[in-house]
């Protein structure tokens, strides 16, 4: 008996969600990741805030998205990457 194929797992990294702009882009992907039966896991890191004067830069968290959790990304060009070639992302990986 065959295992069934595990749906496409695609990684949204983008560094937040506040506006409305990335509320709608994420929307959109929602829909085209289930027209196409992939699976979408977005990740907000960007800088994060106690309240007070403490902040937190948590784009650690795109260092996350990797095989075998995701099989490709879409980064957002705002995201706090300050270097996008760190973002680890094996060559058999699409990136969009």
């Amino acid at each position: 008996m065959s295992q069934p194929t595990r749906q496409p797992i695609l990684g949204f990294l983008v560094d937040d969600l506040l506006s409305q702009y990335q509320v709608r882009l994420l929307m959109g992907l929602q829909r085209a990741a289930r027209k196409h039966r992939a699976r979408l896991i977005s990740i907000p890191a960007g800088w994060f805030s106690d309240g007070n004067s403490r902040r937190f830069d948590g784009s650690f968290l795109f260092n996350l998205a990797r095989p075998p959790a995701i099989d490709g990304v879409i980064l957002e060009a705002k995201s706090p990457v300050h270097d996008p070639d760190q973002v680890h992302v094996p060559e058999s990986r699409p990136v969009i």
